[in-house]
């Protein structure tokens, strides 16, 4: 397994597994409506927890971005959503995986790529190779996996997480800087004993839907950096000005 997957196959299988009793538990003599609302949020939570384990991320940074970038306040409580979809700055919400794939099938039916997906609005056009399947976007384990490679090297690059999750947003400081107060004010939300589950482990094979890091190398990243540096913010590495999905709303 390469850097920051699980040491062995049963020891990932198992965290997923506690994960999912784990929400089964929060769930449990909930209202429908409102087991629905938590069972969505819960999925990219869950997720940031184990691509943290992964990837050594701090955990309460994945979450704070996944709010910033799909929060939404349902039923009384603001989490993310992994049912989110934006495009031109059109972002929506979804009750449920199938409707939201439904209709981001549908804009490439129309041949639109520029779109951001899941709990991290990863998009489409420029890391969608990333992925078996736009479906797979959609899986909130691997959304947050891209999400974690992607802010690691990031944080390589600029050796700070503060610049890296600005630097997730857009490498436009005007844009980056309006990000990161949103971003702040939800971190500070969070509750600060938020830890990573155990250590980093060591290099191993990497899982089918963890992707290569060779994508974010080699070809792509000039070619986004140019499309950040446009006209108004976007979502990760998105190449068009688009208002975020978070503008205007608490």
């Amino acid at each position: 397994m390469r850097r920051g997957a699980f040491p062995n196959s049963s020891t990932h299988a198992w965290r997923r597994l506690a994960a999912m009793v784990l929400v089964g538990v929060v769930l449990a003599g909930a209202p429908p409506a409102e087991a629905d609302a938590r069972t969505a949020a819960a999925l990219c939570d869950d997720a940031a927890v184990l691509a943290a384990t992964e990837t050594g991320v701090p955990v309460r940074i994945l979450r704070a971005l996944s709010r910033t970038e799909t929060g939404r306040t349902h039923e009384n409580a603001f989490g993310p959503w992994p049912w989110t979809v934006n495009h031109a700055g059109d972002g929506r919400w979804f009750s449920d995986r199938r409707s939201a794939l439904a209709h981001a099938e549908g804009l490439r039916a129309q041949g639109v790529r520029n779109l951001d997906i899941g709990c991290f609005q990863i998009n489409l056009r420029w890391h969608g190779h990333a992925f078996a399947s736009v479906a797979q976007m959609f899986d909130p384990l691997a959304n947050a996996r891209y999400a974690a490679e992607f802010l690691t090297d990031l944080h390589r690059e600029f050796g700070d997480w503060d610049a890296a999750v600005a630097a997730y947003h857009s490498r436009t400081p005007h844009f980056a800087t309006r990000y990161m107060e949103r971003f702040h004010r939800i971190y500070a939300a969070l509750a600060p004993d938020v830890q990573n589950h155990g250590p980093r482990p060591e290099a191993a094979p990497a899982p089918a839907s963890t992707p290569m890091r060779r994508a974010l190398d080699t070809g792509r990243r000039p070619a986004l950096v140019a499309a950040r540096a446009g006209t108004g913010p976007a979502g990760l590495f998105s190449d068009a000005a688009v208002q975020p999905l978070w503008e205007g709303r608490p």
